[in-house]
């Protein structure tokens, strides 16, 4: 995978009332590239009919193909342990009611898995997942999330990828909930060029920028599930860099509530100050 960051321009801290931030270490011109990424876990939401994408990079593949080349068979090859899990509950939960972060995590256990394995360490895949800042989950949520747990952990021990009880050490019930809190405050939704519709986890740096309503980063996606964060215009040195985690045209309403209830804060940027769309 490509995970990049531009360590000259961007400094990671933590600032008051913000929280991780993202500042400017240099004035950064227009369409400067700021961090560039390919995602740690994703889902395919929505494809057109007439594209094969490839498993690994969601390029287009061959028709009938899993992969467009040999060196994305090779670089995937921390999901296989995928190929042999029966998922299809938790699929039917993403098709049904579109809770896509539960397949999320089955890819992010098939990495940790496989780098135990082969290393005896948990790969970067799963160091950046536990490293992501998660909401709390509902109490109400908690018996579905026990459902799902137990769905994983189940497919995982029937498939003879582990056992049940190192499956429960690996991922007990409060590591799973975590991780679906970290999806809940951390999943990034991208479009590609050829149409694919894309939920996916990107490294933890990625997640520290914070947000506003009038960003002065923007995030680029083209044919692959290679991303990049890239200046939207000049940002002075000092400034916080900061992307739009909505549809920066939806009404000043509508953007407070996805806030309020995705996110658990309310925007305070000059623009929603200012009460404006």
């Amino acid at each position: 995978s490509r995970n990049r960051t531009s360590a000259i321009s961007l400094v990671y801290k933590t600032v008051a009332g913000r929280g991780r931030s993202v500042l400017a270490q240099q004035t950064l011109a227009a369409g400067s590239s700021l961090v560039e990424c390919t995602p740690i876990a994703k889902v395919v939401k929505t494809a057109p009919v007439d594209v094969n994408w490839c498993q690994h990079c969601l390029g287009v593949a061959p028709r009938g193909m899993r992969y467009c080349s040999a060196a994305c068979a090779d670089d995937s090859a921390g999901l296989r342990f995928l190929e042999r899990v029966d998922l299809s509950s938790l699929e039917a939960l993403h098709r049904e009611q579109q809770r896509k972060f539960p397949l999320l995590v089955a890819q992010l256990l098939s990495q940790l898995l496989t780098g135990i394995q082969r290393t005896g360490a948990a790969p970067a895949a799963w160091e950046h997942a536990m490293a992501l800042c998660h909401a709390n989950l509902e109490p109400e949520a908690m018996p579905q999330v026990e459902a799902e747990h137990a769905q994983l952990r189940d497919a995982f021990a029937a498939a003879g990828v582990a056992s049940a009880s190192t499956l429960e050490l690996l991922l007990p019930l409060a590591r799973y909930a975590q991780l679906l809190g970290a999806a809940q405050l951390n999943a990034f939704e991208l479009r590609m060029s050829h149409g694919l519709l894309v939920s996916c986890l990107l490294p933890c740096e990625a997640s520290f920028f914070n947000h506003s309503c009038d960003p002065n980063a923007l995030i680029s996606v083209g044919e692959t599930h290679a991303v990049s964060f890239v200046a939207a215009r000049e940002i002075a040195a000092g400034e916080e860099v900061c992307i739009s985690y909505v549809a920066t045209d939806l009404p000043h309403a509508e953007r407070q509530h996805i806030f309020r209830h995705k996110y658990g804060f309310e925007c305070a940027c000059p623009v929603c100050r200012a009460g404006a769309d």
